[in-house]
């Protein structure tokens, strides 16, 4: 028993001890990064005419700058920082780009080399918000190397090829490194310009499922109307989940060619499209579109009802249609929300 005692004792002590040395490190470790605050803040006080002469006025050399020491690497990095989060001037980025090709490249390099993720992040980060593109190619070669990184990691490394190397980005999109779900896609090409865009829908079979659905539905978010063709071909496709957001978009656009090629998807057996068939008919000639959406306001589904109703009420002939539904129609359902449309009128 008492050598039981001894051992718990021991080990109590030796926990006890453990929590002292990490109290330390962490007392140590904070003292550290106050007096690195401290500097950092001396340094920018010291030298902020000096940094305004540069930056704005453009009356000072960037060699009158060069850093000394990390500390002051560390500083101008944070100057940089407040200046693109803060200030909207070519000149200023312009300047902070120049002298960080010069005097800043080796430590932003050793950063993205860093084993700590949060390290890597902060430089893709800068990369992507200051547009340095000298970093490029160590962003390619991390990219096509063997190490592995976080899902993170590898979205920043797209955004950045996409937005420095628009001729190489789509092999990266059409072989992503880790799996790209419907949410990373979305980020990723809401990001993109049309030209951009316009590449991958060059490509469009060779894409991954997921990324020809965001592409789709990106068209109608950015209303490009002149993408209607496009549209209208995905509709043919024999991916129902592609058809129905191809309608989505083209009722986005507001905007329809040939009436008939619509037509169909009110028969579909899939009620997302007769979903999305009732908002693109909310938009076209009424003498085409009333016969169409009078049908489904007696859908078996509900929201597709609804979805006529709210498509007849932008029709210069809605209350005539809503008046012939209620003396006509034998569908009560129909009837009651052709009586509620009318009422709200």
């Amino acid at each position: 028993m008492n050598n039981f005692l001894i051992i718990l004792l021991l080990c109590v002590l030796g926990v006890f001890l453990l929590l002292v040395c990490l109290c330390v490190v962490l007392i140590v470790y904070r003292i550290q990064e106050v007096r690195k605050e401290k500097l950092i803040e001396a340094y920018l006080t010291k030298r902020q005419h000096e940094w305004f002469a540069y930056l704005v006025e453009g009356q000072l050399s960037p060699k009158q700058l060069q850093p000394k020491s990390k500390i002051e690497k560390d500083a101008i990095d944070k100057l940089f920082f407040h200046c693109r989060v803060n200030f909207s001037s070519e000149t200023i980025s312009y300047g902070m780009k120049l002298f960080a090709m010069h005097y800043l490249e080796d430590y932003y390099k050793r950063q993205l080399n860093s084993r700590s993720k949060s390290i890597r992040m902060n430089v893709y980060y800068k990369i992507y918000l200051f547009e340095w593109k000298f970093l490029l190619a160590d962003v390619v070669d991390k990219l096509t190397s063997k190490q592995e990184y976080s899902k993170e990691e590898y979205l920043m490394m797209y955004r950045i090829i996409a937005k420095f190397d628009p001729e190489h980005f789509i092999r990266y999109y059409l072989n992503p490194k880790v799996h790209l779900g419907e949410f990373d896609y979305r980020k990723l090409l809401f990001e993109l310009d049309e030209e951009h865009l316009l590449s991958l829908a060059n490509l469009f079979d060779e894409l991954p499922q997921t990324l020809q659905w965001i592409l789709v539905e990106i068209v109608g978010v950015k209303f490009y109307v002149n993408w209607l063709p496009f549209l209208n071909k995905c509709l043919g496709s024999e991916d129902s989940e592609l058809r129905i957001r191809a309608l989505k978009s083209i009722a986005s656009l507001e905007r329809i060619e040939n009436v008939s090629t619509y037509e169909v998807f009110a028969t579909s057996p899939i009620w997302e499209e007769r979903l999305m068939v009732a908002k693109v008919f909310g938009v076209a000639p009424p003498d085409l579109a009333e016969p169409v959406l009078q049908k489904l306001m007696i859908d078996p589904s509900y929201q597709v009802r609804l979805q006529a109703a709210h498509s007849l009420t932008k029709l210069k002939t809605s209350h005539q249609a809503f008046t012939t539904i209620i003396q006509t129609s034998l569908d009560e359902s129909a009837v009651a929300l052709a009586e509620e449309m009318l009422e709200k009128e």
